[in-house]
């Protein structure tokens, strides 16, 4: 049932995050060891650059870019899955109050069933991997494509049946991702003094 989808979310995003932060320290390990023979050389290849304001842009861009991209890959597989044929139980529309001025966020709460390996299965994922919550505007379309009662083609994976996505697209959050990531790396290019 759907509930089965949710140990194999976990763990993504818990290899997501440690493969982060073992880049991360991989990274500071690094530029502590070689920080002052990297200044001299970048010093000597890009006299108006600032060696420090770089390594303090391209950390966070590399971790960022990493993130987005083990969502993309994770995006790419899920559209190699066998689809199964399935019909949308329920479709509702879920506030989610915020505590701060930002105000709600939205999310479409989609139940839908399919047959895979000849078992009927329940699931709620619509995009695996990333955040499931947006803005109103977005969660009303979302929910539009997929009203109670019809029928859907479902992405299953081949290896856990259990584990399904109603879409393979990549996630709003690894969108974010990516654009922070390429900011980041216009920092890089700014820091190096080549803008």
């Amino acid at each position: 049932m759907a509930g089965d989808q949710e140990p194999e979310t976990r763990r993504d995003r818990i290899r997501v995050r440690l493969i982060s932060i073992a880049l991360l320290v991989a990274i500071a390990a690094f530029l502590y060891r070689y920080l002052g023979e990297a200044e001299a050389l970048i010093l000597r290849w890009l006299p108006n650059s600032d060696p420090g304001a770089m390594a303090s842009f391209l950390m966070p861009a590399v971790i960022v870019l990493v993130g987005a991209g083990a969502m993309a890959r994770q995006s790419l597989q899920v559209r190699r899955w066998p689809r199964a044929p399935g019909v949308i139980l329920s479709s509702k529309l879920e506030t989610i109050l915020a505590t701060d001025e930002s105000g709600p966020s939205f999310r479409p709460l989609i139940r839908y069933r399919y047959t895979a390996d000849g078992e009927k299965r329940e699931g709620r994922t619509l995009i695996l991997g990333g955040l499931q919550d947006g803005g109103e505007d977005w969660a009303r379309a979302v929910l539009a494509r997929y009203p109670a009662g019809a029928s859907v083609s479902v992405f299953c994976d081949p290896a856990n049946p259990a584990r399904s996505a109603l879409e393979a697209s990549l996630p709003p959050l690894a969108r974010g991702l990516l654009v922070l990531g390429l900011l980041l790396l216009f920092g890089v290019i700014y820091a190096a003094g080549l803008f």
